[in-house]
């Protein structure tokens, strides 16, 4: 079922999103990320343990903004500016979303 309106609700649970890029990107879980070196050729992506790290063409970052207001991974180079003042300037705080279904 889908929900029309600013939100929606994925009722099979979000792995089905990483289930569906998996069937055409290389997609790793449960690798603690301490630093992240960009180019205008390739990302090396380093994780907690050490180690040469992981290189790629590209990568996507989906943490939450706690850990990125915490600079809790390293960029280099840093993120813009304006990258950086945004995620200093987006407040956040709890939030609950109560959805009912009714058949």
């Amino acid at each position: 079922n889908t929900l029309g309106g600013d939100h929606c609700v994925v009722s099979d649970g979000f792995d089905r999103i990483i289930q569906g890029l998996a069937t055409h990107s290389e997609v790793l879980t449960q690798h603690v990320v301490s630093s992240i070196e960009y180019g205008p050729d390739a990302v090396t992506v380093h994780t907690r343990g050490g180690g040469e790290g992981i290189t790629a063409d590209a990568v996507l970052v989906t943490v939450p903004l706690g850990v990125l207001k915490a600079k809790t991974i390293k960029f280099a180079p840093p993120l813009p500016s304006w990258k950086r003042n945004a995620i200093e300037a987006i407040g956040f705080g709890p939030i609950e979303k109560v959805v009912l279904l009714f058949g």
